[in-house]
């Protein structure tokens, strides 16, 4: 399926972030020592969908619904990758893969959404504070 609409792009990233989520669970149960900061991702990464899907149902009206995009977007070549970490520092490694996987695709919700100032005004928030999470995640390895 391509991506041509705003909500579907957005619906896309929500389901990047779930992934991203996961990932973060799961380091929080094979890392126990660092648990506490990853069950914390984990909360903001779902915090992050919900202020994004509010700037867009906010933003949105009726006559807007079906706002198609001048290009379509495969999904397929945004995707956040599982985790299959032998090592913390592979999985830290990996985290901020998917990090910067996510932070490009709200690029480009920020550069579809310019008719809903509130969208582009939350991605380049998302987009910073993930910036500092990556450089957080990147002190945690040795």
């Amino acid at each position: 399926m391509i991506l041509r609409t705003i909500s579907q792009i957005i619906e896309h990233y929500s389901k990047m972030e779930e992934k991203q989520e996961e990932n973060y669970q799961q380091l929080a149960k094979n890392f126990p020592g660092k648990a506490d900061q990853f069950k914390n991702f984990a909360q903001e990464t779902n915090k992050h969908i919900e202020r994004l899907k509010r700037a867009y149902r906010l933003g949105v009206t009726d006559a807007f619904e079906v706002g198609f995009i001048s290009s379509s977007i495969d999904p397929e070549k945004h995707k956040v990758d599982e985790l299959k970490p032998s090592s913390l520092n592979e999985a830290l490694r990996k985290i901020i893969q998917n990090e910067e996987k996510i932070m490009l695709f709200l690029e480009i919700i920020k550069s579809s959404g310019e008719l809903i100032p509130d969208l582009v005004n939350t991605c380049e928030y998302l987009i910073r504070v993930k910036k500092r999470r990556t450089e957080k995640i990147k002190k945690m390895m040795k």
